[in-house]
């Protein structure tokens, strides 16, 4: 007699599939003039792939096998790009996976396959059931899976946007997959782009701050920011350029129009079109003594830097109105302190720096006022701004349609100013919430506002 029920799970058919999907795959052109939300969405695809899962890939890259449902995960690099540019892409160090979905939400994508791609750019699948997948390919500039050095994806139609493959019976012959190789590029060329794309936000747009996202060695950066100020719309214009993408970011708007910082100078002298390029500043900057800074390390290569250019406002600078490249060495080893030096950015004087007058400071907010999040619609993240006119006890909570609380923001006292706070799609409990429309309402001092914002996935 049984005495406690049971299940019993079972499947009428096998789990494989029978199709081969067989192509090649090689290297393009570094794309960096048109804007793709699919290609952004790939390199963060690509780095949740390899953060979610619990195999390496790397593993599967030494192995040289096939395999199904195989999973992934980061190999905890701490060595940079850079660091081995001298060393040539190879295809024989690429991934190739079959993704269920193109989605950055990890509920939702599941590797269907994975393969590596041979010496001479070829590949196969083999057991791929029908249905429709999405080929990423991630190359590793290095033999140990480390740094991803290129991010490739399917594209019959040749527009630079990542397609779907749909495989029917008897599979697929003559897949092509092209890679974007994740190469460091000086700032003037990216430069010329950024003012392209500013341009069709607003025709006045100056070009007033450019700064590398990560170490700029040489002068040279993978990730380039360049900020634009529009005295018509009396806003900002942040272009983000990647080795596989451009970004296009204006300043979020309320009723009132677009939301300055409250830091923000207007009157910030434009960076001519006549620069000196960054690889030039550093060049300087080594003459001037970089290169002796950095003898005095372990691994002198190793030092990186930092480049900033601009009419910027800091405490130390030349004298306002100079517009000039900051190069800073950031030390690696403690003990020492870092070095700076501000490079004229036409005639790549060096230029003395000195301590900054403090200013008066900046005018309070008026009113308790909460502005419209941006970016709206956003995914994964978006920014809530609130002006506080008076200190005092603040909540900032996000609700669903149906009024139940989905995530406290801000619980506290706030003193007089504007405020940011940011919300990363989750609930109080940490998981994601679903897409859709919610109410973010600030509440104290006796005083309630409400906005709606939609989360898109």
């Amino acid at each position: 007699t049984m005495e406690r029920p049971f299940a019993l799970n079972y499947t009428t058919a096998s789990t494989i599939g029978t199709n081969v999907v067989s192509g090649s795959a090689f290297f393009r052109d570094r794309v960096v003039t048109a804007v793709s939300s699919k290609r952004a969405r790939l390199r963060r695809l690509v780095r949740a792939v390899l953060e979610t899962h619990h195999v390496r890939l790397d593993e599967l890259l030494r192995q040289g096998t096939t395999t199904a449902g195989v999973s992934a995960k980061r190999s905890g690099a701490s060595t940079s790009l850079h660091a081995i540019r001298q060393n040539e892409l190879d295809l024989n160090r690429t991934i190739l996976l079959l993704l269920d979905s193109y989605d950055l939400d990890e509920r939702t994508w599941r590797i269907h396959s994975a393969t590596p791609i041979q010496a001479d750019g070829t590949f196969s699948f083999d057991h791929v059931r029908e249905g429709t997948y999405w080929p990423v390919a991630i190359n590793w500039a290095d033999a140990f899976g480390d740094v991803v050095g290129a991010y490739g994806f399917y594209d019959p139609d040749g527009d630079f946007e990542p397609d779907p493959l749909t495989v029917g019976a008897g599979g697929m012959a003559g897949v092509e997959v092209g890679l974007l190789p994740i190469e460091p590029s000086t700032a003037a060329p990216l430069a010329a782009i950024a003012r392209q794309r500013a341009a069709t936000i607003a025709d006045d747009q100056r070009l007033i701050e450019i700064q590398a996202r990560d170490n700029a060695s040489g002068g040279l950066a993978e990730n380039w920011t360049f900020v634009f100020y529009s005295p018509s719309r009396d806003s900002l214009t942040h272009v983000e350029i990647d080795p596989i993408n451009i970004v296009l970011d204006p300043e979020p708007e309320d009723e009132g129009g677009p939301i300055l910082p409250t830091d923000f100078t207007r009157s910030q002298t434009p960076i001519p079109e006549t620069m000196i390029d960054s690889d030039a500043a550093v060049a300087i900057a080594e003459a001037n003594g970089g290169a002796a800074y950095r003898a005095q390390f372990t691994d002198p290569d190793g030092v990186p830097i930092e480049l900033r250019a601009g009419d910027l406002e800091m405490d130390v600078r030349p004298d306002p109105g100079e517009v000039f490249w900051r190069v800073t060495y950031q030390p690696t080893e403690a003990g020492f302190d870092p070095l700076i030096l501000f490079i004229d950015i036409e005639t790549g004087a060096v230029l003395d720096a000195r301590p900054v007058a403090t200013e008066a400071a900046p005018e309070l907010p008026q009113a308790f006022t909460l502005h419209q999040n941006h970016p709206n619609p956003f995914n994964p993240s978006t920014e809530i701004t609130f002006d506080v006119n008076r200190p005092g006890p603040l909540r900032l909570t996000v609700f669903d349609l149906l009024g139940r609380r989905i995530r406290t923001l801000a619980d506290g006292v706030f003193t007089p100013g504007r405020h940011t706070v940011r919300w990363d799609g989750r609930t109080d409990a940490g998981s994601p919430a679903p897409s859709g429309v919610y109410l973010y309402r600030l509440e104290g001092d006796g005083q309630t506002a409400g906005r709606l914002m939609t989360l898109l996935k």
